[in-house]
């Protein structure tokens, strides 16, 4: 359903009824911090930014939700990914910036609906049209402005 970095919240659909619907799996060795509903409900009484970026994450996954739910290509779906764990990792997406990609390519593909062997293909063909270069889980992009391009592609009708 989702792949959360670090610093980033996750379980927020607890805030419906206190339950969660998913169960979270770490990729690698990772730290948790939990948080008490009362304690987030306080803090974002008592801190303004802290319900305002609250607010933007909930958003944002609503709307990343929402663009795999479109009649986007493949390829689309894969560039955008990427795009966007280069923003969350923190990288300022200029060409040549390297990230790491923590999740597997299956991983990958179960997230963007797609099949393990349409990922590697598709890593493949960006590679070979020297837009990305992909070692293992280190992606560096080569070429934002044509991938930020591609993301935009939709299905022809």
């Amino acid at each position: 359903m989702g792949f959360y970095l670090p610093g980033e919240l996750a379980g927020l659909d607890r805030l419906a009824d206190g339950d969660s619907q998913w169960n979270l799996v770490a990729l690698e060795a990772s730290s948790l911090c939990t948080v008490t509903h009362k304690n987030l409900v306080e803090g974002a009484v008592e801190v303004a930014e802290f319900l305002s970026g609250l607010m933007r994450q909930l958003c944002g996954d609503m709307l990343k939700a929402a663009d795999l739910a479109t009649g986007n290509s493949a390829e689309a779906r894969l560039a955008a990914f990427m795009i966007d764990i280069a923003g969350r990792c923190g990288v300022a997406c200029l060409d040549g910036e390297d990230f790491y990609l923590p999740m597997s390519r299956q991983d990958i593909a179960s997230y963007l609906a797609l099949a393990p062997e349409t990922i590697s293909r598709l890593f493949a063909r960006l590679r070979d049209d020297g837009l990305i270069e992909v070692e293992r889980k280190r992606l560096r992009i080569l070429d934002y402005r044509a991938l930020s391009q591609i993301s935009q592609t939709e299905l022809a009708a």
